[in-house]
């Protein structure tokens, strides 16, 4: 029922661990977080950057490992948003510009995070995937990414040392994330 909303559309829904209160998030970033047995609306985050098309349904939100908030990549940002208790957000992460789109985010058990994206301007779009481990913390280089891969579609973490990409073309691609580590270490391709 708000203006800057309207023109947003849904881009995830997530349970909370216990299963009581479900969180969407608008393809503008704006998390809200509902109580399952009373279906009132218990807070919403939106982030400063929010605006409708921003956040890729299903690519640029990403839930916690303990499923007590979720991350969201608007623009160049990351956002983390606490629902367990008051809804609050934090800005993460901040890869130094605008992205044209997300294509892949996912948080490890320890809150890394590993993210593919295409970049924005108006020069020649480049895909890349980068390792994100908190703020203020070094990070990991941004990797381009391997256009005969196919495109990142989704993404995981295998404990926190390995993190995948699944692609378009049915590929996975893996990455070595130990430490602050951050290099490929092989490609799988579907016959």
């Amino acid at each position: 029922d708000k203006p800057e909303h309207k023109a947003a559309k849904l881009a995830a829904a997530y349970l909370t661990e216990p299963p009581d209160r479900l969180v969407t998030v608008t393809t503008a970033g704006a998390v809200h977080v509902w109580d399952v047995g009373t279906k009132a609306a218990v807070g919403e985050y939106v982030p400063p950057k929010a605006a409708a098309g921003k956040v890729a349904p299903g690519r640029g939100v990403a839930p916690l490992a303990n499923r007590h908030g979720v991350v969201v990549a608007v623009g160049g940002t990351m956002y983390t948003v606490d629902t367990a208790g008051d809804v609050t957000g934090n800005p993460g992460e901040e890869l130094g510009g605008d992205v044209g789109r997300s294509l892949a985010l996912a948080v490890s058990p320890a809150g890394k995070l590993v993210y593919a994206f295409e970049t924005g301007g108006d020069g020649p779009k480049e895909k890349a995937v980068v390792q994100l481990v908190g703020a203020g913390s070094p990070r990991g280089p941004v990797h381009r990414w391997p256009a005969d891969a196919g495109e990142p579609v989704a993404a995981g973490w295998a404990g926190d040392a390995v993190a995948s990409l699944a692609t378009s073309q049915g590929a996975a691609v893996w990455f070595d994330a130990e430490g602050t580590a951050f290099s490929p270490l092989a490609v799988a391709r579907t016959p």
